[in-house]
């Protein structure tokens, strides 16, 4: 049986979309993490029981998108420079796992037969699908599994599909798959996600063993060693016999056979913990930084020719009436590497040469009279050329790749600058001037707008950025916003002959324009959908739809609303509550509503009900509740049942239920109706409340 740690699997498991801790210790941004992970707002049991913990002090940020809560660990691991410890039901980030003196000493090569294993444990339990560009599916896409055992463990994973929407006026590019609509397309993407499952079986492990090694307890030498409990990180004195010398190593890995209680493989190394781990983003960043300029690189290029022209002193030199030629051998026949010569041009070969037809092995350098040059790497500072042909132009740490061939141009890191305008490659910034200064920049997600007519301000004054409501990846959308001490104005030229603008709208929360109010028109409005005036006031005036089918009059003695209207929240009268009913004799009368002291729904049946002898002799009727009231009604309280006898005859309530009650009658002929008074849903504990006058 072999198995991975429970922490380790809850990591892989939980799920962060969009998360940024700041400033927080080691303690404070695990559990930061954890409470933003997908899993745990679910309440998934073995979320809620990792326990995380910490001693590191410094404080540090990071950024969560789209990844594991394990990936992100061992990306805090990068950052802190520190070590992970697992433990039972706990993870921590540690400045060091296990003991700091040796625990244990070994014997190097000694009991370990064979072990040879293909395995493959992760399990994906859930799917985020992402199509084209920004394209996303609304729901994760979890195994099926999960019907069965709510706790599995887990990783969930973003993967991408060749899923896009059609976009009017542009052609279909090669390798999508097109829909007319979002909906459809995202439909997509979760049926997609769904197959990885059902077909690919993501949510299952791989694996083969073949392992064999020598129990320690045969070991004669051994039988009365007092047993040591080691774990991952301790330090183990190492005896290796092959150079008689001792080290001091620590467990990298282990395997514990838990039946027989005893550990059967381990794993030594004297190399930091830290270089053990996979690389991460940060760490292949600096080991970038680290590779050679291109002057570095000319100049190694440069000393390696210089030592293998110096070291090819010695060679052997061959006069023939066609060429003349410099190689390793005296006879030429024989040679392997050297120089041929003549008026056509010179050939560098280090496989062979036939010196009768020409064909040689591994030409490095051929240059000709016709002017071509040719060889296998040509390093330069410099070439001044009218016209170079080729076909990939590439630098040294691959941060510029010119594909001429296709026309691709590719830039990993470096800048391209002009006058009025720069794109840093490297940090994903782009800028533009005006009159020499900073007017717009590109950052990320964002596009800044300074003032370029050049005062003291550094900050942008607004700002164009694509956002997520409280980082929910279901709510995105475009947000325009003012900096500090600076507004937005949507506004049109005045004409054509000034350079006047005139504001529709000024956004002003600082109050630099002077405006009175956060927001002011200056043009008339007309709304062609609802306006939601939550938390506001309507002080006079009129507001109506642009058809006349709604009007609402706020005007002195009252106010008056003509269409349909529809009160969300609690709606409270000082006078009453009036329905007015035309007639033809009498104009329009008054009939008044019946209230209570409680909230309460009734459902009245005017039919005529009977009853039917049933196969006991006994009279009744059995009524079934609406549907759709007992939606809305809570009828497994007490509910309230009036009988409306129409002819002679007792009754009684023979039975109550939330579906249904019986009539029995002590007569075949007795007739009734009926009515059903029951509590409303939602509004069962509410009685006689205070009245609050808040507007």
């Amino acid at each position: 049986l072999t198995c991975r740690h429970w922490g380790t699997e809850t990591l892989r498991s939980m799920f962060i979309v969009d998360s940024k801790p700041r400033n927080l210790n080691g303690l404070a941004i695990l559990d930061w993490l954890k409470s933003n992970s997908e899993e745990y707002k679910q309440g998934k049991q073995f979320a809620r029981d990792l326990e995380v913990s910490s001693n590191l002090s410094d404080l540090k940020s990071i950024n969560a998108w789209h990844d594991s809560f394990y990936n992100i660990v061992s990306d805090l691991k990068e950052l802190y420079g520190c070590e992970i410890k697992k433990e039972e039901f706990k993870v921590e980030l540690v400045d060091y796992v296990g003991s700091k003196i040796p625990k244990y000493k070994v014997e190097y090569g000694k009991n370990l037969i064979s072990n040879e294993a293909e395995e493959d444990l992760t399990i994906t339990k859930g799917v985020l699908a992402k199509g084209y560009d920004k394209l996303y599916a609304d729901n994760i896409i979890y195994s099926g599994k999960l019907s069965t055992n709510i706790n599995m463990l887990g990783e969930t994973v973003e993967k991408v599909y060749p899923v896009r929407v059609k976009e009017e006026g542009k052609e279909n590019d090669e390798g999508y798959t097109y829909y007319n609509t979002e909906e459809e397309a995202k439909a997509e993407l979760e049926r997609l996600a769904r197959l990885e499952f059902t077909v690919n079986k993501i949510d299952e492990p791989k694996m083969t063993f073949d392992t064999k090694f020598l129990e320690l307890s045969t070991v004669e030498e051994h039988k009365d060693d007092t047993k040591v409990w080691l774990s991952i990180g301790d330090k183990i004195a190492t005896y290796i016999p092959k150079f008689n010398i001792d080290i001091e190593t620590r467990i990298i890995e282990m395997e514990v056979d838990v039946l027989a209680d005893e550990v059967t493989n381990i794993t030594l190394s004297n190399n930091d913990i830290k270089d053990l781990k996979p690389p991460t983003l940060n760490s292949i960043k600096k080991e970038i930084e680290k590779l050679p300029t291109v002057e570095d690189v000319i100049l190694t290029a440069k000393k390696e020719s210089i030592n293998t022209v110096m070291d090819g002193f010695g060679g052997y030199s061959h006069y023939a009436k066609n060429f003349t030629a410099w190689t390793d051998e005296t006879d030429i026949k024989q040679a392997r590497k050297g120089i041929v010569a003549n008026k056509h041009g010179i050939m560098f070969f280090r496989n062979g040469i036939n010196i009768e037809t020409g064909e040689a092995n591994d030409v490095t350098l051929i240059m000709d009279i016709n002017g071509n040059f040719n060889c296998s790497i040509l390093n330069s500072g410099e070439i001044n050329a009218a016209l170079i042909k080729t076909g990939i132009i590439r630098g040294f740490n691959d941060n510029l790749i010119i594909n001429l061939n296709a026309g691709e141009v590719t830039f990993r890191k470096g800048k391209l600058e002009g006058n009025n305008a720069l794109i840093d490659i490297t940090n994903g910034n782009i800028y533009t001037k005006a009159n020499g200064n900073k007017a717009l920049e590109f950052v990320g997600r964002t596009i800044n707008f300074y003032d370029w007519e050049g005062t003291t301000r550094t900050s942008p004054v607004g700002f164009i950025y694509s956002s997520r409501r409280n980082g929910d990846a279901n709510k995105t959308g475009l947000g325009i916003a003012n900096g500090i001490n600076s507004y937005f104005s949507i506004g049109y030229d005045e004409s054509e002959s000034t350079n006047i603008n005139r504001s529709y709208v000024d956004f002003d929360y600082y109050g630099v324009t002077g405006n009175p109010k956060p927001i002011t028109f200056f043009e008339g409005v007309k709304f062609w959908q609802n306006i939601n005036l939550e938390g506001s006031k309507i002080l006079g005036g009129e507001l109506s739809s642009p058809n006349g089918q709604l009007g609402f009059y706020a005007l002195n003695g009252g106010t008056y609303i003509s269409g349909k209207t529809t009160v969300i929240g609690d709606f409270s009268v000082v006078g009453n509550k009036n329905c007015i009913q035309p007639t033809q004799k009498y104009g329009n009368r008054l009939f008044y509503s019946t209230e209570d002291t409680e909230s309460y729904l009734t459902d009245t049946c005017s039919e005529l009900m009977t009853v039917s002898k049933t196969e006991t002799g006994i009279f009744e009727r059995v009524i079934l509740i609406d549907t759709i009231f007992k939606e809305c009604a809570n009828l497994e309280n007490n509910y309230i049942i009036d009988i409306h006898k129409i002819g002679w005859g007792d009754f009684k309530i023979k039975d109550q239920t939330k579906d249904y009650f019986i009539v029995e009658s002590d007569r075949e002929d007795f007739t009734f109706k009926y009515t059903i008074k029951a509590k409303r849903k939602g509004y069962e504990n509410l009685r006689l409340e205070k009245f609050s006058q808040e507007i």
